[in-house]
């Protein structure tokens, strides 16, 4: 559907302020949705509960392309959201009942769904010559939300009872409907191709275009490093090195700003100076070293701490950028089976990292782990290395 620059311009403003009620209502949750299942299941299925919910968003995302298809891109987001809402409704008033668990995993699948539809109704909205510019704005807006959520859940929280951050997370939602039922306009046109998601990843990986294939690979490796630092550094730091929780919140909260600072000013560098495969190619560098450097650390100061996983970041945050940017260079709106493969490597790191991660531990302690995961993610420089630059 066509519309005018200032049209589209309006819109993306639109999609940047509705992304960004949407990643607050997701990040909020995510800091307790593990305590909240814990209490029924013990810490030790946690993880197997993740993998569960990673394997059905892997596997709802492929429906929900055909939901999109059948529907049209906004008003699956306005369906998705107004579901999550009440999924996330019923957790908030019946807190403490075993079904919360079920909610706790519809409410990570409708999150990750609609996310991926925002994805590609932004990219109908962006222009090739400002397509970095464009993802590092909604990259930092998301970003920012979830910077300020670890903040925010740890006050809102009183011993088990989560209702109060579950509350505020369907609240953040109301904005989100708003903006999606008033204000924004179809403009992904219906229609398309239907594939399985083997035979939509069969296509990438046998792809003629080489470049499509690296920076999948480059987005998995990305998620894989996400997956084992979400679930295994706040173990390391409470039970091996010994830090407190709200050390670890600070900690944390530092980590992110690598985030917020950075995804903006790097789309804007590879747009009009750069190319994308020297920054990812930096970034990974950055990653592969910090990871190298965890293992070594075995003191419990927070400045410390801070400052290694602050470094970790910049890196994961200048990937990050570079893939979003490429990828969104390479494809456009049409092409959302491509768009649902790449935010399908985030269940499949999910899926895959934990598994991994059991048989690494049981040869070798947990310290390692960080110096295997530096070692593997030293896969993705040859790959990098043969992007060929948009610019």
């Amino acid at each position: 559907m066509n519309h005018s620059p200032a049209e589209k311009h309006r819109l993306r403003l639109l999609a940047y302020g509705a992304g960004f009620f949407l990643s607050f209502s997701t990040a909020i949750g995510a800091y307790i949705n593990s305590s909240f299942i814990s209490q029924f299941v013990g810490e030790q299925r946690v993880g197997l509960l993740y993998s569960f919910a990673a394997a059905i968003s892997l596997l709802a995302s492929w429906q929900g392309l055909r939901l999109f298809r059948r529907f049209g891109n906004r008003r699956s987001i306005i369906f998705l959201g107004v579901t999550n809402f009440l999924v996330l409704g019923n957790l908030a008033l019946g807190n403490g009942h075993y079904s919360g668990i079920w909610l706790v995993v519809a409410y990570i699948v409708l999150s990750f769904l609609t996310a991926i539809n925002l994805d590609i109704y932004l990219e109908e909205l962006s222009d090739n010559q400002i397509t970095g510019r464009i993802r590092g704005v909604f990259l930092t807006v998301n970003n920012l939300a979830w910077l300020i959520s670890p903040f925010l859940a740890s006050r809102l929280t009183s011993g088990s009872d989560f209702s109060l951050v579950y509350t505020i997370a369907a609240t953040a939602l109301l904005p989100f409907i708003y903006i999606s039922v008033r204000q924004l306009k179809e403009v992904v046109k219906r229609g398309g191709e239907n594939l399985s998601l083997a035979s939509g990843l069969g296509r990438v990986f046998a792809s003629n275009n080489p470049d499509l294939r690296r920076i999948m690979t480059i987005d998995l490796l990305l998620n894989f490093f996400s997956a084992m630092m979400v679930i295994y550094m706040p173990i390391y730091l409470h039970q091996h090195i010994g830090l407190a929780w709200t050390q670890i919140g600070v900690i944390f909260t530092i980590m992110l700003i690598p985030f917020v600072l950075l995804d903006f000013p790097l789309g804007r560098i590879a747009d009009l100076w750069w190319g994308e495969r020297e920054l990812l190619l930096a970034g990974l560098t950055i990653i592969i070293i910090a990871c190298l450097i965890i293992t070594q650390i075995s003191s419990a100061s927070v400045v410390i701490w801070a400052s290694v996983l602050f470094f970790s970041r910049i890196g994961a945050a200048t990937v990050e950028a570079m893939k979003e940017t490429y990828l969104f260079k390479i494809i456009d709106g049409r092409d959302a089976n491509l768009v649902f493969i790449s935010r399908s490597m985030y269940p499949i790191a999910y899926i895959f990292a934990p598994i991994i991660a059991s048989i690494f531990l049981s040869f070798l302690p947990l310290s390692y782990l960080f110096t295997f995961l530096g070692l593997f993610l030293i896969i993705g420089l040859p790959v990098a290395s043969g992007l060929r630059d948009t610019r």
